[in-house]
């Protein structure tokens, strides 16, 4: 997987989980971005876009769920 394939998956997952899931809830843009790009980082530290796109994607459930309000 390479940057652009990771960004395409991150931009499709945010637009859905905001527009389709309906999350509201003071989750701002910027916050979704924050997770993809922690995501990206850990991806490109770790060479692996794919573990950074797990991360990313479970910090986002994490910080989304209704565990925390």
């Amino acid at each position: 997987m390479d940057i652009y394939l990771y960004v395409i998956i991150a931009v499709s997952y945010v637009m859905m989980m905001h527009m389709v899931v309906g999350v509201e809830k003071n989750f701002t843009y910027w916050l979704h971005l924050l997770c993809f790009v922690f995501g990206w980082w850990i991806g490109s530290y770790m060479d692996s876009y794919i573990t950074g796109l797990v991360v990313a994607i479970s910090f986002h459930l994490l910080l989304t769920s209704s565990a925390f309000g």
